[in-house]
């Protein structure tokens, strides 16, 4: 049972970030630590703040629901010990789970890749991954959280879940080789040209040459011809019917 010696390694750091490959697992494994906890602490896990911990919880989870997490105030609350943080989560939970997490007040936090990029996490010292990452460049990523300042050396640990992820483990020996997968841009990715327009339509109103120009700066599109820029616009905006969809992207 891994969730004993993950919930071992949490209470002997100060913060550890638990990284699992999927929403559903992030929730099944936040509640299981916070029952263990609840037992070994003699707390009454029917009567705490968060649903992760309530007995039962891991076992009657359905991933369809989406997140029931609930904020832990800080580290010394004794109900909980886990937190869980993921895109099904609300922007302002999340932002308040990060601040938490980013000040040293909470143990542990089991995340899927909302955590992976862009945050400043420097007191969590230690990372835990649970089954293989889904690439060596995804893993060094999650590996770099830990102890992530100047001159800080990340510590991590990698629980395989079946025997075949055992070979997948193998990737640590990648990650420390620095052999990461080659990066490829996708040329003129229409969805994400209609999806970005909506986005910024919905901000302000946008004059077809300016944006044409701002689309153009981008290195996916920096060589997207004018004609399959408008038809993209025409469907968007109804006057290119379906008969006449915008030519496919370049491979």
């Amino acid at each position: 049972m891994i969730e004993r010696d993950v919930l071992d390694q949490v209470l002997s750091h100060r913060t550890t970030l638990v990284f699992v490959n999927s929403r559903g697992l992030a929730e099944k494994l936040t509640a299981r630590l916070n029952d263990l906890y609840a037992q070994d602490h003699g707390t009454d896990a029917a009567q705490t703040q968060s649903p992760e911990g309530r007995s039962g919880f891991s076992r009657h989870y359905d991933p369809v629901v989406g997140s029931t997490t609930m904020l832990v105030r800080s580290h010394d609350d004794g109900d909980v010990i886990a937190m869980t943080h993921h895109g099904s989560v609300s922007k302002e939970r999340r932002k308040r789970i990060e601040e938490q997490l980013k000040h040293g007040l909470l143990r542990c936090v089991v995340a899927t890749s909302s955590l992976e990029l862009g945050i400043d996490m420097g007191s969590v010292d230690l990372v835990i991954q649970i089954s293989p990452p889904l690439s060596v460049s995804s893993g060094l990523q999650r590996v770099g959280r830990a102890d992530h300042r100047v001159g800080g050396v990340s510590h991590a640990l990698i629980y395989p879940l079946t025997r075949e992820q055992i070979i997948g483990a193998a990737s640590v020996e990648s990650m420390r080789a620095g052999d990461i997968e080659p990066i490829s841009v996708i040329r003129n990715p229409l969805d994400v040209l209609a999806q970005q327009t909506v986005a910024a339509a919905s901000m302000e109103d946008l004059r077809p040459d300016d944006w044409y120009a701002t689309v153009c700066r981008s290195a996916p599109f920096r060589d997207l011809d004018r004609g399959t820029f408008d038809s993209v616009m025409g469907m968007m905006t109804g006057a290119t019917t379906a008969r006449t969809s915008p030519p496919s992207a370049p491979a």
